[in-house]
């Protein structure tokens, strides 16, 4: 019996040392009492592989030697004496135990009374109960406690009643404790002689410090073992000065030397020191710098270290990748050589996304959650779409698991998932079949027409059938259970009968050949799954229980739970968060992430028991877990065990800008050991990766595989680069490196890759052109095109192509678009016009009403009746009320104040039989072009035979007719529809028809903020005055004598306050309103241009263009509202040329009007 703390700073040979002993009482005795190696589960696979490599050609290994954390150990002792007579539960099973214990007993809690019902608090109070447990703090430690504060006394009371409460509970149902630790010392002290421990020697390795309950673990193994060795990272001076240096580093190690001689006795305990001599490195820089954290000394040689600062993390990773493929290739490295320690889990994501690219094996200590896994998943989305009643997201979810899925139901599913997200379909509604065959539209007269799409969804909706049923089955034998037992069964009834365990276990077979990792989570995954329900029952027993509560506590056990991940045992790269992971005497070690809030880390206790209360409890001698404040106090620990790992060279990486974009500092621990820029050091190296690009481009090239999308994207770069700038290749060094490495793989054995760049360089990402025979097979031997057709044309040409020549059907959310609003305004103007008998001469009552009902009538058919399901959509339907009546009683004041009457509303044109016939083109190429289209309103005013004309078109949102759109083609269709009447209406509206105005009115509610109501009135009408273009019949100076436009406005002094038109004191028109008026000349200029605009068009539709070239007009590429980015895979690199802008100036449309002016 006896115990010895082996103490020394990092790297000075204790590991090493224990390994000679073992191996020289082995070679000794090789079948002696046992010796035992106790260490953090994560370290036993590497310890067993220390203590098995071969030396010198020689197979090695211990026959007296096992390697336990001490869980494994107490088990180990367990099996010579007999396991405990008790249940076992699982983490999560204990988290279900501790929740209904909440809930039962919550009506006698005061200061946690309405916290019991939620989960999540039940697992803070299980976390407490564990700290109190480890910290050996039992209830009656509890019981007498008070505070200055009633509230804290009340908090502590009831923690008392519910610590006491589970105490009893847990020996009530015989179940194991949350700590085996007090139960095994019992068992040990109980027992007279024990064989696993009689003379044993005992090395505890790679702990820093210990609860209370391990300490008392250790104190009750040292009275039956032979020997216990502790190894820890310490040291402690006899000088002062450093000594003060020593407590601050090595507080943990210190606590527990001092907690250890309390125990044992100050005399009993034997140290033994190594000289703190940094003996794992391999390099004088990482020497200096153990010395430098320990001693202070100042560092004069940087050899072995290398600093990297990267613009983001992102940058910061990949620098790391390309680091190990330098130290892979230049140095013969092995992934098994190298460790990467991170502080910060965000950096999880961008380092297997990286490492995947880069084709690096790692393996990564961390958690993996089970809820990832398809048959997890599975449980979940059957347990939620029992709870929410076929909520369609969770009904969705277990079919997209398939496993109740076969054949081609994978096809149905996708059907049956777009109708169900474009009709906002859920719940009960699922089961009506109407919802999903049954479709409401508009009739050309403004009826309600139903049509039916039973016969065509026949299959899908059978499809969807046939899963209700399945899950209606299950969900009934859940409703009639009471208990536990009844819930879990019908639970795995359900996974038997439905085949889903067979297609389990052929998958688990499957995947043993293909994907071992996928494997071992699903068996995993299972295992859980089997061992929920067996808690359930052990927690819940026969007793009658909400299935609320069940759910509650099953589901969480699911989404909370791991995977637990096996040992890297291949040639794999270490990955480990810096408090947790096991890195040490690695060759090569890089530390992400050391950024000033990283570094230290700034600690904050989110346990029930606060810092504050801990120090009062400390003063009445109750220990707990070190409060936030020490944790502080001991993040330099962790950062000298972070540098002191490697033996050959140590990285350490910065990212100037954290994840959420904020700027940030290098870690304080970092930059007090850096160099000042004028002092004179060997070896340092400062890398920053934002320079690398032109002062070290061969810094980017680390390997072929890694290096090719890099490459490909510099050179592409390079051919987008002006040839006269290229004339000299020392003005852009930053290319130099890639032309070299793109000469030498032409000129070695890469033809592989040199055939690749090459397909992707000479790539242009362009659509290829269309047969003519192709073109006519899509388009129809005829152009039949609505005028918006063409514009989306001039918008985008393979915008035009996916829509109008493939067809592309694109699926909706269900909600509410842009579109839908514009179709919800147009169609209630038009029934709202036509119910008022085609004049809004009426009181404002009456025509509000009539938008009201014609409101209510439109919805019906938009969006499957979408504006009747939230408060948000009923908010939306008052809005278009509002904007319609506000629109309609502006231009009510218009009509009473002008001689212009509503005529004609929706008149159509594109068939011989319309209101307004067929307007037929032909082009170029001889190709017949139809236009056809409906121009939204049309007001008309008879004088002397002849009717001037207003064309109204109403926008959803604020629009302007702008001269450039037009000549751009973006913006034909008001143009058009002036043409059309003036060329095909004479008889429908009797007379001559002269243009008069081609206006935009913005549907809505103007929202203005004025210091008075004049300043409110006058922005609110210039908020309603519509936009657009003007055609004076006789000048274009001014209104007086222009027949049509005087009559606008009787009184036309008054004209600029309905529309954007303005006088000056001359009685001329100012600048603006000139550029709005045109000449009946130039009306018919801008028309024959938009004439050959359509037929010009119609040749490049069918001489098959389908390049992806979208134009940005004021402000905004049409990509923004584009159903079709999916599929264009338009780049702003590889296609800039193909980017169009508007181009139309001033001075263009000065030349092109100008074109009538000079005759």
């Amino acid at each position: 019996m006896g115990i010895t703390v082996w103490t020394g700073t990092s790297g000075t040979g204790k590991t090493s040392r224990m390994f000679s002993e073992i191996e020289e009482l082995t070679k000794d005795s090789p079948l002696g009492s046992n010796i035992y190696i106790v260490t953090p589960t994560q370290n036993t696979l590497s310890y067993e592989q220390l203590i098995t490599q071969p030396k010198d050609g020689v197979v090695t290994g211990s026959m007296r030697t096992s390697v336990f954390s001490f869980t494994r150990l107490m088990w180990h002792v367990y099996n010579e004496l007999g396991q405990p007579d008790k249940e076992s539960l699982s983490e999560a099973g204990h988290v279900m135990f501790m929740h209904k214990l909440m809930n039962d007993m919550k009506e006698n809690l005061n200061y946690y009374h309405t916290s019991g019902g939620y989960i999540k608090f039940s697992e803070k109070v299980l976390d407490q109960i564990t700290e109190f447990r480890a910290y050996s703090v039992s209830p009656e430690h509890l019981a007498e406690l008070e505070f200055e504060r009633g509230r804290t006394t009340e908090k502590y009371e009831d923690l008392n009643k519910i610590y006491s409460m589970w105490s009893e509970q847990i020996d009530g149902y015989n179940i194991e404790d949350l700590n085996m630790i007090h139960s095994f010392i019992d068992t040990i002290n109980r027992a007279e002689n024990i064989r696993t421990l009689e003379g044993a020697t005992i090395y505890i390795d790679g702990f820093h410090n210990f609860t209370e309950s391990e300490f008392e673990l250790i104190y009750a193994l040292e009275s039956k073992a032979a020997q216990i060795n502790l190894l820890l990272t310490h040291s402690k001076s006899d000088d002062s000065e450093q000594s003060a240096r020593d407590i601050m580093l090595f507080r943990k190690t210190e606590a527990v030397i001092t907690r250890l001689q309390e125990m044992f006795g100050e005399h009993y305990v034997e140290f033994r020191h190594f000289d703190d001599e940094f003996l794992r490195a391999k390099s004088t820089g990482l020497t200096q710098l153990e010395k430098y954290i320990t001693t202070g000394k100042k560092m004069t040689n940087f050899d072995g270290i290398t600093i990297t600062e990267s613009p983001s993390v992102q940058e910061e990773v990949i620098e790391v990748a390309r680091n190990i493929e330098t130290l892979v290739r230049e140095k013969g490295a092995k992934y098994s050589d190298i460790g990467i320690l991170y502080r910060d889990a965000g950096y999880e994501e961008h380092i297997k996304t990286t490492f995947k690219r880069f084709n690096i094996s790692y393996h990564m200590d961390a958690e993996h959650f089970m809820h990832c896994n398809p048959f997890t998943q599975l449980i979940i989305a059957l347990l939620e779409c029992y709870k929410s009643r076929f909520q369609s997201s969770a009904f969705l979810n277990v079919l997209k698991t398939g496993y109740l899925n076969t054949g081609h139901d994978d096809r149905l599913l996708a059907h049956l998932e777009n109708i169900i997200i474009e009709r906002g379909l859920t719940g009960s509604e699922l089961f009506d079949d109407e919802r999903f065959a049954i479709e409401y539209r508009l009739d050309a007269e403004g009826l309600i027409d139903r049509i039916d799409n039973t016969e065509s969804l026949k299959e899908m909706i059978d499809y969807k059938n046939a899963k209700l049923g399945q899950l209606q089955s299950f969900f009934n034998a859940l409703n009639d259970g009471e208990t536990v037992r009844d819930y879990v069964s019908a639970i795995y009834s359900f996974i038997t009968d439905n085949g889903i365990l067979i297609r389990l276990e052929d998958e688990i077979h499957e995947l043993e050949e293909t994907d071992v990792r996928l494997r071992n989570e699903t068996e995993q995954s299972f295992n859980l799954f089997i061992r929920l329900l067996d808690d359930s029952y052990t927690v819940f027993k026969d007793v009658k229980t909400p299935f609320s509560l069940f759910y509650e506590t099953f589901i969480e056990g699911l989404k909370s739970a791991t995977f637990n991940t096996r040992p890297a045992t291949i040639d794999q790269v270490i990955i480990g968060l810096m408090d947790l992971a096991k890195v040490e005497n690695k060759k090569y070690i890089f530390i992400l992430g050391m950024n000033y809030n990283v570094m230290p880390q700034e600690s904050r206790s989110t346990s029930i028991v606060t810092d504050e209360e801990k120090l009062v409890l400390s003063a009445r001698g109750i220990t707990l877990s070190p409060s936030a404040r020490t944790l502080a106090q001991d993040e330099r620990f962790v950062f000298y065990l972070g540098v002191t790992r490697p033996t050959d060279e140590l990285f350490i990486s910065w990212s100037s800008t954290l994840q959420n974009k904020e700027a940030t500092k290098i870690s304080p621990f970092v930059a007090e050991f850096l160099p000042d820029e004028d002092e004179n050091v060997l070896n340092y190296t400062y890398r920053k990766t934002a320079h690398y690009d032109v002062n070290n481009s061969i810094r980017l090239i680390s390997s072929i595989r890694s290096m090719e999308a890099l490459e490909h994207f510099k050179l592409r770069q390079l051919m987008s680069t002006d040839k006269a700038y290229l004339e000299d290749l020392s003005t852009v060094p930053q290319y130099r490196h890639f032309l070299s490495v793109y000469q030498l793989l032409k000129a070695g054995d890469r033809q592989t890759v040199i055939k690749r760049l090459t397909r992707n360089l000479t790539y242009d990402n362009k659509a290829q052109k269309l047969t003519n025979e192709t073109a006519e097979a899509l388009y129809g031997p005829e152009m039949k095109a609505s005028v918006s057709r063409f514009q989306s044309y001039f918008n985008c040409s393979f915008q035009h192509f996916s829509n109008y020549g493939l067809k592309l059907n694109v699926r909706q959310n269900y909600t509410v678009r842009p579109l839908e609003i514009g179709n919800l305004y147009h169609n209630a103007l038009e029934k709202v016009a036509v119910d008022l008998g085609m004049t809004l001469n009426h009181a404002d009552d009456k025509i509000k009403n009539a938008v009201k009902n014609a409101v209510e009538t439109v919805l019906r058919t938009i969006s499957y009746g979408i504006f009747e399901r939230s408060e948000y959509y009923l908010s939306l339907k008052e809005k278009a009320v509002q904007a319609i009546t506000t629109t309609l009683l502006f231009m009510k004041d218009i009509e009473l104040l002008g001689n212009y009457k509503m005529t004609l509303i929706e008149a159509v044109f594109g068939e011989k039989s319309d209101d307004l016939g067929e307007l037929a083109l032909e082009s170029p190429n001889g190709k017949k072009v139809i236009l056809r289209g409906k121009i939204d309103r049309v007001d008309t005013f008879h004088k002397d035979g002849k009717v001037y004309v207003n064309i109204i078109d109403y926008k959803s949102s604020a629009r302007d007719l702008r001269k450039s759109d037009v000549l751009n083609g973006v913006e034909l269709q008001i143009i058009t529809y002036m043409y059309v009447l003036m060329n095909k209406a004479e008889t429908l509206i009797g007379g001559e028809v002269v243009p008069n105005s081609m206006l935009f009115y913005h549907v809505n509610e103007p929202k203005v903020k004025a210091e008075d109501a004049e300043t409110a009135y006058k922005e609110r009408q210039n908020a309603l005055k519509p936009k657009g273009l003007f055609v004076a019949d006789r000048t274009t100076s001014n209104i007086d004598g222009n027949r049509g436009l005087e009559n606008l406005i009787t009184e036309t002094e008054n004209i600029n306050e309905y529309f954007p038109l303005k006088e000056k004191k001359d009685g001329t028109f100012d600048n603006h309103s000139k550029k709005r008026v045109l000449s009946e000349d130039m009306f018919q200029h801008y028309s024959a241009y938009v004439m050959e605009k359509f037929k010009t068009a119609t040749d490049e539709i069918y001489e098959g263009s389908t390049l992806a070239n979208p134009i940005e007009t004021n402000g905004g590429l049409p990509c923004q509202f584009c159903d079709f980015k999916a599929a264009c895979h338009i780049d702003k690199l590889i296609n800039a040329e193909d980017y169009r802008t508007n181009r139309i100036t001033d001075d263009d449309i000065e030349a092109f009007e100008s074109e009538v002016q000079n005759g």
